[in-house]
C-alpha cells in the first residue's frame, strides 16, 4: 500500500477489532452482564457500516459519475440475506414448538417483518420497549438494526446515483464536496428528530430509521472526508499523527464507558449516543490514516479479528439462542444465560463457514446481478412464508363453538358470575377443566371501539379526533375525553346510550390526561398534550352538534 491513498477498500484488521468490540458488548449485554447500554454496540455497528458502503460508494461516483444501483444491491443480497433467511427459518420452527400459543402471532408478524426488513417499524408500531420489557421479547426483534441497515443500503446509494445525475446535466463531476451537503441535509435533520422524537416517544425514537439515519451519516461523513483528502503516511511523525493516535484511543474508551457507565435514564439515539458514534468515527479515522501508537494494533490481534469476521452471524443467531432457550426453559440463571449466549459461537461459526462466506465470496454469483437480486427476492419470500405456520397456529385452548357468546354457567370461571358466585371454579382438577369462552387466542384482537376506530390519537399529534357513539343527534350528548384510562369507561357508557338516549363523544390521546397544566410523560414536558388539551376546551366550549 502507498502512502497518501485511502485504504478503506482495504482489509482492515483494526475495522474486525472494533466490530467485536461492538458485537461483544451487545452480547454481553444481552446475557444479563452488568452493562447497562451495552446495546450501544449496535450504533458502533452503524457508524462502520456508513463508513465502509460509503467509501465505497463515493469513490464509484466520483470515478465513474454514476452508481451501480442494481450491482450494488446484489453484492448486500448476497454477503447478508442467506444467513439472515436460515435464522428466520430455524426461529420459527422452534417457536412452534416452544413459544406459548398466545405469542405466536405476534412472533409470526416479526418474523415476516424480517424477512421484509422492515421489523423496525413493525416494532415501532407496537410501541415495544427494547430496555423495560416485563416478558420476554421477540426471538427476532434484534433484526431491527439489520433492517435500518438494509435501509439505509437501498435509499442511500439512490441518492448518490440522483446526485450524479444532477451532475451530469450540470456538467460537473461530482466532487466529495457535493456529496458532504447531501449528507448534511440528512444526517442533521435526523439527529434533530432523534432527539424530539426521543423526548416524547423514547420507544419510537429507538426503531425508527428517521431517528436513526444520522448515526449512519458519521460514518458516511468520516468516508467522505477520507475521500476529500490524502491520508497520512504509515509512520508519519508529528503533532497530527499523535493527535490522530491519542484521539482513536479516546474514541475506543468513549465507545466502551458509554456501554458500561452512562447514566441509566439516558436517552438513545439522542445527544448521549453521540459518544459512541463519534469515538468510533475516531477510532476509524486513526486507523485510515495509519497514525503510529493508535488503537489498530490492539484491535488488530487475532483473537478480535476471528470474532469481529464472525460478529454478523453471532450478531443472528445469539439472540434467538438466548430468548427461545429462556421459553423452553423458564428461569434461567445469569450463569446459565452467559452460558447459552457463548454456546450460541457454534451455530455462529457454523453458518459463517458453510453458508454466508461460500455466497459472499463466490464467484460465479459475483458477475451474474440479475439471478441474485432473484435469489434475493426468493430467500425473502421463503423467510416470510415461514411464519406463516405461526401466523395460523390454531388457539393451544379448547373453546366452545360458541365464542363470544354468553358462556354457560358449567363453564369455566362462569359460575362466579352469579351473585353471589355458587361456586368456586378451583375445586375443578386441572385434568378436567371446562371449556374456556370466548377463546384466549382472541384477547389481542379483543380491543375498546376507540382503538379499532383509531380514535386515540398518538402522543406526537396535536389535532383532536372526535369519534361518535350510542345514538346519533341524541339531545344529551356525553363527552368522554383524556387518556387510555378515560377510554376505558367507553364500553361502559356504550352499552348505557341507547337505553338513556345518550349520544357519546370521545377525545383521546395516548399518555394524556385532561388535566389543567403543564402536562409530564415519563418525567419530561409533554407540550403536544398540553396543545392538545387546549383545543379540546375550545371544541367543547362549543355547540355539542358542532363537536
Amino acid at each position: 500500500m502507498t502512502s497518501g491513498q485511502p485504504r478503506t477498500h482495504h482489509f482492515r484488521p483494526d475495522i474486525e477489532g472494533l466490530r467485536a468490540v461492538a458485537v461483544l458488548v451487545v452480547l454481553a449485554y444481552h446475557a444479563g452482564l452488568p452493562l447497562t447500554h451495552g446495546f450501544l454496540g449496535v450504533d458502533v455497528f452503524f457508524v462502520i457500516s456508513g463508513f465502509l458502503i460509503s467509501g465505497l460508494l463515493v469513490r464509484e461516483l466520483t470515478e465513474t459519475g454514476t452508481i451501480a444501483w442494481a450491482r450494488f444491491i446484489g453484492r448486500r443480497i448476497r454477503r447478508l440475506l442467506p444467513a439472515a433467511i436460515l435464522v428466520l427459518g430455524v426461529t420459527s420452527l422452534v417457536s412452534w414448538f416452544v413459544v406459548p400459543g398466545l405469542r405466536r402471532l405476534e412472533i409470526g408478524t416479526d418474523v415476516a417483518g424480517a424477512a421484509g426488513y422492515v421489523v423496525n417499524w413493525v416494532l415501532a408500531a407496537r410501541a415495544v420497549d427494547y430496555l423495560s420489557s416485563d416478558s420476554l421479547p421477540s426471538p427476532v426483534q434484534h433484526f431491527w438494526s439489520l433492517a435500518v441497515e438494509e435501509q439505509f443500503y437501498v435509499v442511500w446509494p439512490l441518492l448518490l446515483l440522483a446526485l450524479g445525475f444532477a451532475c451530469r446535466r450540470l456538467r460537473r463531476r461530482p466532487r466529495p464536496a457535493a456529496v458532504a451537503v447531501l449528507l448534511a441535509l440528512l444526517a442533521v435533520p435526523s439527529f434533530g428528530y432523534a432527539v424530539w422524537l426521543g423526548g416524547i416517544d423514547p420507544a419510537r425514537a429507538y426503531f425508527v430509521t428517521t431517528a436513526r439515519a444520522w448515526e449512519l451519516g458519521v460514518g458516511a461523513a468520516l468516508a467522505v472526508w477520507c475521500a476529500g483528502r490524502a491520508a497520512q503516511p504509515r509512520h508519519t511523525a508529528g503533532w497530527r499523527s499523535v493527535a490522530t493516535a491519542v484521539g482513536g484511543w479516546l474514541g475506543l474508551a468513549a465507545v466502551v464507558a458509554s456501554c458500561a457507565w452512562l447514566p441509566a435514564d439516558a436517552v438513545t439515539p439522542g445527544p448521549w449516543t453521540l459518544a459512541p458514534t463519534l469515538g468510533a468515527a475516531a477510532v476509524l479515522y486513526a486507523g485510515w490514516a495509519g497514525a503510529p501508537g493508535g488503537p489498530g494494533r490492539v484491535l488488530a490481534i487475532a483473537p478480535l479479528v476471528w470474532v469481529g469476521g464472525l460478529s454478523y452471524s453471532l450478531y443472528l443467531w445469539h439472540w434467538p439462542v438466548l430468548v427461545l432457550s429462556q421459553w423452553a426453559f423458564p428461569g434461567l440463571t445469569g450463569a446459565q444465560k452467559v452460558a447459552v449466549v457463548a454456546a450460541s459461537v457454534v451455530p455462529a461459526w457454523a453458518c459463517h463457514r458453510f453458508l454466508e462466506s461460500p455466497i459472499h465470496h463466490s464467484r460465479a454469483l459475483a458477475t451474474r446481478t440479475r439471478p441474485v437480486l432473484a435469489l434475493g427476492l426468493a430467500l425473502s419470500a421463503a423467510g416470510a412464508l415461514s411464519a406463516v405456520p405461526l401466523v395460523q397456529a390454531p388457539s393451544p385452548f379448547r373453546t366452545s363453538p360458541l365464542v363470544g357468546a354468553r358462556p354457560a354457567l358449567s363453564s369455566l370461571g362462569a359460575a362466579t358470575l352469579t351473585s353471589p358466585p355458587s361456586t368456586d371454579p378451583a375445586v375443578y382438577a386441572v385434568d378436567d377443566w371446562q371449556w374456556l369462552t370466548p377463546d384466549p387466542q382472541l384477547a389481542g384482537k379483543d380491543r375498546p371501539a376507540a382503538d379499532v376506530d383509531r380514535c386515540q390519537v398518538d402522543r406526537l399529534a396535536e389535532e383532536p379526533v372526535a369519534c361518535r357513539f350510542g345514538v346519533p343527534g341524541a339531545a344529551t350528548t356525553v363527552a368522554l375525553v383524556g387518556d387510555s384510562k378515560a377510554m376505558q369507561w367507553l364500553p361502559a357508557l356504550q352499552a348505557l346510550a341507547p337505553s338513556r338516549g345518550w349520544q357519546v363523544v370521545t377525545y383521546g390521546k395516548s399518555s394524556c390526561a385532561f388535566a389543567a397544566g403543564h402536562a409530564q410523560n415519563a418525567g419530561k414536558a409533554y407540550p403536544q398534550c398540553d396543545v392538545w388539551n387546549d383545543r379540546v376546551v375550545q371544541r367543547l366550549t362549543l355547540d355539542p352538534l358542532t363537536w
